[in-house]
């Protein structure tokens, strides 16, 4: 028999350990080939867009180092797993060359089937995460196709990954004394013991994290684009790291404190079921610690960021649609021909989608100070014309008072610009001077379009119109400015406006749309690696559980002689298993709330809504993940007491 036959005998004889390994590989699997489609996709190609091109990049980048060490420790789970054969094996005389080789051919046909199975899960799911994606970006572009650029990609990728691991996974084979190796397989891991100080530390550096958290007023900025500084940064990782480190003490050693203290009380203990479940909790706290630490911290990870980029993403948009209150806006300038032709199309576009709008029309002139710069005035009537519509408070001036418009990102970037910060304006070669009494709320203009603009009184305006370029300002207001993207994209390709022509179309969805775009692919890529970290976190629940569960039926088995009933055994169980899976999700949604709550000091902002429905949904999903394994843990019981 060659040692290929004999690894293939292995892994069918030994299948109930190596399926858990398997499945969560080909899982693996399917998220690198599912992103891999998504990349090469011709639609998200032909956006070639930075932010989507480099929320790509770290993306894949973070998912392709997850994996690896996902893979690495799921491999040396399962070799641990395996110290009791290792001990027969040698026993027998098996060189430890040849274990190296044997382990190499197990690992590698366990990593081929699961590239595999991967890729055909992937391309059965790849229609579901692509409609995902059309939903959260707001595009209806990514339909499902076919190609086999991803498909090598994650052969390629996967199978150099299955193939280091192969080479490298064995050399962490300890050859010791074989009573050792034969011992450790129903012993364990090294037991854990805990320390009193340690487990205050634990208490005191979570209670300290969240309390700065919660209650440290961090600098505050109204802006979200002007509010990452090096110390708030820096202040939200020491957070981090401090509560990481609090975690880890709590499971390493608090809780283990909380189950001695537990046993303690004898009265509680020995009542009915609890002494089963509280003491085989302590040994799974015991030897899980790390595995629940690493849950823990995944979850936090995965509901801190979905939470933040969805809570930025609907604020971002919310105040974006707010800026972009006009839906259309159309520049006239002098020598336009086609003026009342584009108007008509555009009103002609609006009515026969049976849109309401508002229309307003105001005469810009464009007035030169000096031979470098050029200021824009508009009419004081006509201003506040458009300040009723957009719900703005009127304007009062007197002949020598001017009122600035600023726009938006020219103003936060040229704060020290002598025009923005000037108090006088000198029209019509210094004839006119006129004090800069206000300046409004925000801009009524596209983006920069007319950024360096005032509001006179409209006798300055008549006597300043004769020596000015006269352009036409229609702005269109529109309830519904979710929904224009269509007519937007018809009425640019109508005007197909070219360099030079005299006039500007201006479309607030085609801004708004640019304005988000990153926050919802921050959000795509953020729900997306989620999904794969809380797939990966029940995989590794679920590798511990299932190594166990000889044990676990030995364990029943004997003490059913005793009397347990079915129901006792499956109340025992359910109680331990829930606790398991559920403290985890519970600690990670503690850790995510006070996260939150810094972000909100930060912002001045409520993400308690975001954050309520990203967290009721991944327990939904934690909650039939429990009842999965419930119901295979207790059937596998029930049979061994049967």
């Amino acid at each position: 028999m060659s040692f290929l036959q004999f690894a293939l005998n292995n892994i069918k004889r030994n299948f109930r350990i190596y399926c858990t390994y398997y499945f969560s590989s080909a899982i693996s699997v399917m998220f690198f080939f599912i992103f891999a489609t998504y990349v090469f996709h011709p639609s998200i190609v032909y956006l070639n867009s930075d932010p989507l091109s480099w929320g790509m990049v770290y993306t894949q980048i973070l998912i392709f180092v997850f994996l690896i060490l996902f893979v690495f420790y799921s491999a040396n789970i399962i070799l641990k797993i395996r110290r009791k054969d290792i001990g027969i094996l040698m026993i027998l005389g098996i060189s430890k060359t040849q274990l190296k080789i044997l382990f190499f051919f197990i690992n590698m046909i366990i990593g081929a089937f699961s590239i595999v199975t991967g890729i055909i899960i992937g391309l059965v799911f790849t229609k579901f995460f692509l409609l995902l994606s059309e939903t959260i970006i707001g595009t209806d572009t990514l339909c499902c196709y076919f190609s086999i650029k991803p498909i090598m990609l994650t052969v390629i990728t996967f199978f150099i990954l299955f193939f280091i691991s192969s080479l490298t996974i064995p050399f962490f084979l300890r050859m010791r004394k074989v009573n050792s190796l034969l011992k450790e397989s129903t012993i364990g891991d090294i037991e854990i013991k805990f320390s009193k100080v340690l487990s205050i530390l634990s208490i005191l550096l979570i209670v300290i994290g969240y309390f700065m958290a919660a209650f440290r007023k961090l600098d505050t900025v109204n802006d979200f684009l002007y509010t990452i500084t090096d110390s708030i940064g820096v202040q939200i990782l020491f957070l981090f790291v401090i509560i990481t480190i609090g975690t880890f003490f709590f499971f390493s050693q608090l809780s283990i404190f909380i189950i001695e203290k537990l046993k303690k009380k004898r009265r509680f203990y020995m009542k009915k079921i609890n002494i089963f479940w509280i003491s085989d909790l302590a040994y799974r706290i015991r030897y899980n610690a790390r595995v629940l630490f690493l849950v823990t911290m995944l979850l936090t990870v995965t509901f801190s960021s979905i939470t933040s980029f969805y809570a930025m993403e609907t604020i971002v948009k919310d105040k974006r649609i707010k800026e972009y209150s006009i839906a259309f806006s159309y520049v006239s300038l002098p020598g336009n021909k086609n003026e009342q032709q584009h108007i008509e199309e555009i009103e002609d576009f609006l009515k026969k989608d049976g849109f309401e709008f508002k229309k307003n029309t105001s005469v810009i002139l464009r007035h030169d100070i000096d031979d470098k710069q050029e200021i824009y005035i508009m009419k004081l009537s006509e201003y506040n014309e458009i300040a009723d519509v957009l719900g703005m408070k009127n304007v009062r001036l007197k002949e020598n008072e001017a009122y600035l418009i600023p726009d938006k990102y020219y103003y936060n970037n040229n704060k020290t610009n002598s025009f923005v910060t000037s108090k006088i304006f000198y029209l019509n070669n210094e004839r006119i001077i006129l004090n800069n009494v206000e300046t409004a709320e925000k801009n009524i203009f596209p983006i920069h379009l007319h950024f360096r603009a005032i509001v006179v009184n409209d006798y300055i305006f008549k006597t300043i119109q004769n020596t000015s370029e006269i352009n036409t300002h229609y702005s269109y207001k529109i309830s519904k400015l979710k929904k224009i993207g269509c007519i937007a994209q018809q009425l640019y390709r109508k005007f197909n406006k070219q360099v030079g022509d005299p006039f500007y179309f201006f479309a607030a969805s085609y801004g708004l749309e640019t304005e988000t775009e990153l926050w919802e692919i921050l959000l795509y890529l953020s729900l997306f690696t989620g999904v794969m970290f809380l797939s990966a976190a029940g995989s590794l629940l679920y590798l511990r559980f299932y190594i166990s569960l000889d044990q676990q039926k030995k364990k029943y088995y004997a003490i059913s002689k005793i009397g347990i009933t079915i129901e006792e055994m499956k109340l025992a169980t359910t109680i331990e298993i829930g606790i398991i899976i559920f403290v985890p999700y519970i600690c990670a949604c503690i850790h995510t709330c006070f996260f939150i709550k810094t972000l909100e000091i930060i912002f001045l902002k409520s993400f308690t809504l975001q954050m309520s429905a990203i967290l009721f949904a991944f327990f939904v999903v934690q909650f039939i993940y429990f009842l999965i394994i419930r119901s295979r843990h207790i059937r596998e019981l029930s049979r061994a007491i049967l």
